[in-house]
């Protein structure tokens, strides 16, 4: 996970994950980055916090459920 959090911290990446009750797949373009600022996620952490460029809001993802990530550019 220490390579995800390298690259949402320098820029974008599609994040897959799945529903931690559903188990239903999801995703969304997943940054660190906002307003200037860089929001730093503790690898040991269970739960990470994206911000999703999409929906314009931070999203609480647990890190057990993280399925895949593909860097898409930085920012």
């Amino acid at each position: 996970m220490t390579e995800l959090l390298q690259k949402v911290e320098n820029g974008t990446v599609l994040l897959k994950y799945s529903h931690y009750r559903t188990g239903e797949p999801l995703s969304f373009k997943a940054t660190t980055k906002h307003n200037g600022k860089v929001l730093k996620n503790r690898p040991e952490s269970n739960v990470y916090a994206f911000y999703d460029l999409g929906e314009q809001e931070w999203k609480s993802i647990y890190k057990n459920t993280i399925t895949e990530f593909i860097e898409v550019g930085s920012l």
